[in-house]
């Protein structure tokens, strides 16, 4: 009897090293010896949930959507996490199983609340769509490029007239040093290739590329200096964070005599978190990139930076319109300042899907997934584009490794135009759009729900004049409200209204000049909702104040104003003032706003 109890003893404690050694991996982002360790534990102890959860998330990291869903099927049961479903109900809808994917979702549906259910909606709908064939389809014609290896070759990257990218191929600089734990795949160094060349390949720079990842990246305008992800190094060693981690960082490197810098890691990158996927506006001033660092809504989300002489801000969150509890990553922004990006999380066809979205006047636009064939059932992700997504590259994995595709725009089959309230972004359900070829309308719609409405273009005509108009919103020189559209210009063509009555057209001179701030704190309040209520017309003005703060609105002399400011979470201002005729430039209020939300703890 003795024997048998130390025999037990011994056994459980075989079993408990294991387990800490599969926990010790899967913190440590090794998620391809963790499913080894996992596995083995699971055998002496197969009921144990947490083990099902770590090795199918282990699996769904690794694009291994079937051994996922299968040990997520277990984890539902047994691991008792609240997101289990979720992630089981995404390896359904990846695997092909819509309609099982729906009841999961479901399932997760009813364990939220708020904007969460809505959002999950989107997510029924599209299972109910892929089971029926009905997905948002588009005319693209999307084929593997010429110079993609055995290997993985992703993230493209306009260089000049080159193209740069990045690769894991055998001609890498840490071909027989370096292997990523996550995946057990080599480090990947920066290619470059062209068609002047036969697509020829080539390393980037023997300086840049190292025998430790190097990845996604952009250029400049000028093609002279290179943003890019690397590991993070000091002295020329990876750096290994308190969770024996090796983050992401990025970098910059200018080009001198035709020869690629050392590159530089910047400023705003800290050592415990990842900073990766550089997006580039036009005019060099703008970065957009993906980071885990503290103050956003999920896992990775997409931050934004300004340059300032030599220096770049701090970064701000793109806040939860574009970011979710889940990944968006690798961002590109157009030469027009639209963005895209892939998230795992927005309502898409599996993994990684491909969405787009505008910066308003002081919000993003909702994204929109960019739908089939840009989007498969695996991951979509690293699309660039020149010219308004007619023509460009993304990366997939749909056909089993991360390869590079082309694609092109054939023509549409259907327009989609969507109607905003340009002040917000926020949709416009029952607006009145009209389609007109020259004079003549050819079609009377309504937008739905979500502000959209879809024509089908007339055989001889690919220009067409939408206008849109609905009951208190009304245009103005930056909301037009109407736009041109042509059969050969992809993507969903925004129209954007006013709320409220149309802003005065005449000056007298005389501004309502005002401040948002927070009483608490005195910080300022971007993007807040301001009234003006003309009392001598009885007309209603809607505007918002921009990222300081600030609004202004023009106002005529020897009359009555009511101004309400309202914003969630604070209590509502209501200011009433008189202009004379004496009065000229600016009439100034600073405006006050007290939080209505108590964030005490309530156990204290």
């Amino acid at each position: 009897m003795k024997r048998v109890i130390i025999s037990g003893f011994v056994l459980l404690a075989a079993w408990f090293a294991q387990a800490q050694e599969s926990d010790r991996l899967y913190s440590q982002l090794a998620y391809k010896d963790a499913i080894k360790e996992y596995k083995a534990e699971l055998k002496s102890n197969p009921n144990d949930g947490e083990a099902m959860y770590n090795l199918a998330t282990a699996y769904r990291l690794n694009n291994e959507t079937g051994e996922a869903e299968k040990w997520f099927e277990k984890a539902v049961t047994f691991s008792g996490r609240k997101d289990a479903p979720f992630y089981y109900a995404q390896m359904l809808l990846m695997n092909g199983k819509p309609t099982a994917a729906k009841e999961w979702f479901i399932q997760y549906q009813g364990t939220v609340v708020g904007d969460e259910v809505e959002w999950l909606e989107s997510y029924t709908k599209l299972c109910d769509n892929v089971a029926s064939g009905k997905v948002n389809t588009r005319n693209f014609e999307v084929l593997p490029v010429l110079f993609n290896s055995n290997d993985l070759d992703f993230s493209p990257m306009y260089m000049n007239d080159d193209l740069a990218f990045v690769s894991n191929r055998d001609e890498r600089k840490g071909a027989m040093v370096h292997s990523d734990a996550w995946t057990s795949n080599g480090y990947t160094d920066i290619f470059i290739t062209s068609a002047t060349s036969g697509f020829k390949v080539s390393p980037l720079s023997k300086k840049l590329n190292s025998t430790l990842h190097e990845g996604s990246g952009v250029f400049d305008a000028k093609n002279n200096r290179f943003y890019y992800t690397a590991n993070n190094v000091k002295k020329s060693r990876q750096q290994i964070d308190d969770e024996s981690n090796v983050r992401l960082q990025i970098y910059q490197s200018v080009q001198e005599d035709e020869v690629w810098r050392k590159g530089e890691k910047m400023a705003f990158n800290q050592d415990a978190y990842s900073y990766c996927h550089p997006a580039l506006s036009e005019d060099g001033k703008t970065m957009i990139f993906a980071s885990d660092q503290p103050g956003g809504f999920g896992g990775m989300d997409l931050w934004m930076t300004k340059k300032e002489g030599d220096s770049w801000s701090v970064p701000v969150n793109l806040g939860e319109r574009i970011n979710t509890p889940g990944n968006e990553v690798f961002p590109f922004l157009e030469e027009n300042g639209t963005l895209y990006f892939a998230s795992n999380y927005h309502p898409g066809y599996g993994g990684l899907d491909l969405f787009t979205s505008n910066m308003g006047q002081q919000a993003w636009s909702i994204p929109e997934n960019l739908g089939v064939p840009l989007n498969s059932s695996k991951d979509d992700f690293g699309l660039i584009t020149k010219n308004g997504i007619q023509t460009g590259y993304l990366s997939s994995n749909r056909n089993g490794e991360d390869d590079i595709y082309s694609f092109t725009y054939k023509g549409a089959g259907w327009i989609d135009v969507r109607v905003i309230n340009c002040l917000n972004n926020e949709p416009i359900s029952n607006a009145e759009v009209n389609v007109l070829i020259g004079e003549n309308q050819v079609y009377a719609l309504e937008s739905n729900q979500e502000g959209i409405v879809r024509f089908q273009p007339i055989n001889g005509y690919t220009e067409y004049d939408v206008k849109a108009s609905s009951p208190n919103f009304s245009t103005s020189e930056d909301c037009p409200g109407m736009a041109t559209v042509s059969t050969l210009q992809p993507g969903t063509v925004v129209l954007g209204l006013r709320e409220g009555d149309a802003l005065p057209t005449t000056s007298t001179g005389l501004n309502l000049c005002g401040t948002v701030l927070n009483a608490a704190c005195n910080y300022l309040l971007p993007n807040t909702e301001v009234t003006i209520i003309d009392l001598c017309e009885g007309k209603k003005y809607k505007v918002r104040s921009n990222e300081q703060g600030a609004f202004q609105f023009p106002l005529k002399k020897n009359c009555k104003y009511r101004v309400e400011i309202n914003r969630e979470f604070f209590d509502p201002v209501v200011t009433m003032f008189e202009t004379n005729e004496d009065m000229s430039d600016c009439y100034e209020v600073d405006v006050k706003l007290n939080s209505n939300v108590d964030l005490r703890d309530p156990a204290n």
